[in-house]
């Protein structure tokens, strides 16, 4: 058995949490290793690089999920009781759930809904004269999210925008930022149980199908009614990744920006989408820990271990892309990645691991918004700072990608 590379730092969390897209791949790069260990918040963490170890890490056998996240993490981003933190048939018949969702016919549903509010938002843009794209898209998204899901149009949308974003956006968050958070958390929580509860009593009759309708009707293994309250997590388990997509269409207008590239037909739109994803920095990393004992790679795995996946290093590993850091769609002509090669929402297959679901409606998502800003509006990018705020969780372009529209 060979050592553990150890960082020689008595803690990582902050390097980790200044750079956190990039830290693991140039740990791992200096210490010639796809693994390494080291602290975070003083707790001993190993740290995992590039598709093989992408593979090791969906291995259910030796992992699991249910007490990986930091208890305040859980409790912002999650929630308490959701699909994430289970494990073996839990999560698999969860699982079952969102991806009953996930139709060909329901997906087909969400895209013209998109579609709708972005043309709505034209004239408001237009009078604007320049606006900042980030809360703008967001906000589609969150919309088009809802309806689509079945929530009453009574909602106010940009109330649970702003509660979802904080969820995402805080969750790294300390002091008053994310306590601030923690109740906005509370808050759509409360309103999230509220639907779940006036579904099953008849007030609301979502339609068929949709993910209220679904989650509000889904019986756990032994056949009861999902309580309430998970219940109304899991319902904000498909609006608040869904509300995130809008971090993704603000990269859709970022490359059209600055790449030159604007794709027409469907396959350089598809091209586009998918180098987006692998390109651009969403989920930085995920994390696990051992179910038990093993080495890998004459590496010793100790049982319990907390163990990171660096996700964005490892869409970028340049023994499976060529010129990794170049914006190239045409790298998707004649290639499917595999399951553990681009993992921007996770690895391995949609059934059995913690591969997100929405994977399918964020990719129809950013096609629709890239249809729009190539197809059906005249815009230019106003002299700003366009590099990415890496520091950000999610990532963001600095000055929030400002556009102007052409005269109507």
């Amino acid at each position: 058995m060979s050592q553990m590379p150890t960082e020689t730092a008595p803690d990582s969390t902050i390097p980790f949490r200044a750079d956190p897209y990039r830290f693991i791949s140039k740990r791992c790069a200096a210490h010639g290793s796809d693994a390494f260990e080291g602290r975070l918040l003083l707790e001993k963490t190993i740290f995992l690089h590039g598709p093989e170890a992408a593979e090791l890490f969906y291995d259910q056998s030796r992992f699991r999920r249910a007490d990986a996240f930091p208890s305040r993490i859980k409790k912002l981003m999650f929630g308490l009781g959701g699909v994430q933190g289970l494990d073996g048939a839990a999560h698999v018949h969860r699982k079952a759930m969102h991806l009953s969702i996930m139709t060909e016919n329901n997906m087909d549903r969400l895209e013209p809904l998109l579609a709708a509010r972005l043309r709505a938002r034209v004239p408001v843009w237009r009078e604007a004269g320049e606006v900042a794209l980030h809360s703008e898209l967001l906000q589609v998204a969150a919309e088009a999210a809802a309806e689509w899901a079945g929530v009453p149009p009574e909602a106010d949308m940009n109330l649970r925008r702003r509660q979802m974003q904080a969820m995402f956006e805080h969750a790294g968050s300390v002091g008053p930022v994310y306590m601030r958070a923690r109740l906005q958390r509370r808050r759509a929580d409360a309103w999230a149980h509220d639907l779940i509860a006036r579904t099953r009593a008849g007030e609301i009759a979502p339609r068929q199908g949709s993910a209220l309708d679904v989650i509000a009707g889904w019986h756990d293994p032994e056949g009861q009614p999902l309580p309430a309250d998970v219940a109304g997590v899991e319902l904000l388990n498909v609006l608040r990744p869904t509300t995130a997509v809008g971090v993704f269409l603000v990269f859709v207008v970022h490359a059209l920006a600055t790449d030159g590239v604007h794709p027409r037909t469907d396959e350089e739109v598809r091209r586009f989408v998918l180098e987006i994803r692998r390109h651009y920095p969403f989920f930085p990393a995920v994390g696990a820990r051992t179910t038990r004992e093993f080495e890998w790679k004459g590496l010793p795995f100790p049982e319990g271990r907390l163990v990171l996946l660096d996700i964005w290093g490892t869409n970028r590993d340049p023994r499976t892309w060529s010129a990794p850091d170049d914006f190239r769609p045409e790298r998707f002509a004649h290639r499917k990645p595999g399951p553990f090669e681009m993992i921007p929402q996770g690895g391995g297959d949609h059934p059995h691991n913690h591969r997100c679901s929405g994977e399918w409606i964020t990719e129809r998502m950013m096609a629709v918004t890239t249809r729009f800003f190539v197809e059906e509006l005249e815009w230019d990018a106003p002299e700003q700072d366009l590099s990415l705020a890496y520091g950000e969780l999610p990532a963001r372009p600095r000055d929030d990608m400002r556009i102007s529209l052409h005269p109507a």
